[in-house]
């Protein structure tokens, strides 16, 4: 619906449009979409002015409590780099529960038997209040989450703490694509069209994993976001354990973008929580589940999703059941650094 339109070839225009008369209903989804075209030779700008508070947390309007990532404060994913020391990727936030604000430390690192080979482009660290972390295709990676104090550095509990997955995107052709596998969670909530898959695995392992995309179009684009998500609901956050890995070799690498609060449901996606059995952490079996065979290829373009002259770099004990953490292969890699900037000009002359 056009909301507002000042079209054609004029002077100086101006006119106001007031959201609340446009039968908005508060907590649901709705786009904004502004359209801007170039018609005088020799000058063109517009300027918008709104009083909607842009940086209001949905979550917070909503009552929910939630944790904001902050900041990254080291970065050495299982030795991966490009930080040295701890083998772990640590973020530093504030957890708003039940009104308070507390300062707190999230430390990931990969459990002792698993092994990690990042993607080819450095995609750990965190961006936009978002964590995220790269694994190479055709491979996967037990992680484990846990909370502390920064600065007393002791365990810090969240009660009713929720981890979403976002984008957990399918594979091309048919082919597998990323999936998490997490159990000792509550509950579990997906957006109502939804496109996430679960399946049910031994020891009380949950796999999730991605259908295709639809085509409806751009429109469509942050209902495509929400089908594709993943919200994990735990009574506590002693030790969380998930898996994210990728099940096609000769497909893109995985990117897990994952935040601490319950989005789906701040999202207005229409999202359907269920309850699950909870099951105990288990601290001395190893679950594994066999994924495709990963491969150390001596060329590889992560833009064209090319690899060339590659040989096997994992050795996957086929009489095991359960996600493989048995890597013989594992490279570092030199990171070049960039910058770049881009400005968007509303002048034109």
């Amino acid at each position: 619906t056009l909301a507002l339109g000042l079209g054609g070839m004029h002077n100086l225009l101006e006119k106001t449009v007031e959201l609340d008369n446009l039968g908005l209903a508060r907590g649901s989804l709705a786009s904004l979409d502004i359209f801007f075209a170039e018609r005088h030779t020799s000058d063109s700008h517009f300027r918008i002015e709104t009083s909607i508070k842009l940086d209001e947390d949905p979550c917070a309007a909503l009552g929910h409590d939630f944790v904001q990532l902050n900041s990254l404060v080291h970065n050495n994913l299982g030795g991966a780099g490009p930080d040295l020391g701890e083998d772990a990727i640590i973020f530093r936030g504030v957890s708003f529960a039940s009104g308070a604000q507390t300062d707190v430390e999230l430390t990931i690192t990969v459990k002792p038997g698993s092994g990690y080979l990042p993607s080819l482009w450095p995609y750990n660290g965190l961006r936009l209040h978002h964590g995220s972390i790269g694994v190479k295709a055709g491979t996967n990676v037990s992680l484990l989450f846990r909370f502390s104090d920064p600065w007393m550095h002791e365990p810090f509990n969240l009660e009713g703490l929720v981890l979403t997955f976002h984008s957990i995107d399918p594979g091309r052709n048919g082919r597998p694509g990323e999936y998490v596998a997490a159990r000792g969670f509550s509950a579990r909530t997906l957006a109502a069209s939804t496109q996430v898959q679960v399946a049910e695995q031994p020891r009380g392992w949950t796999l999730f994993h991605s259908t295709g995309f639809s085509q409806s179009g751009r429109r469509d684009f942050v209902n495509q976001i929400h089908a594709h998500a993943l919200s994990l609901h735990y009574e506590t956050s002693a030790e969380i354990e998930v898996v994210l890995g990728t099940g096609d070799a000769s497909g893109p690498d995985g990117y897990f973008k994952f935040d601490i609060r319950p989005s789906l449901q701040c999202g207005g996606s229409g999202a359907n929580t269920e309850v699950t059995k909870t099951w105990a952490m288990s601290t001395t079996t190893t679950t594994r589940i066999i994924s495709a065979e990963s491969k150390c290829c001596v060329f590889e373009s992560p833009w064209l999703y090319v690899r060339l002259l590659c040989f096997p770099c994992n050795m996957v004990d086929e009489s095991v059941t359960g996600f493989d953490d048995g890597w013989v292969c594992r490279r570092r890699r030199r990171r070049r650094r960039s910058t770049t900037q881009a400005s968007v000009k509303a002048e034109d002359g």
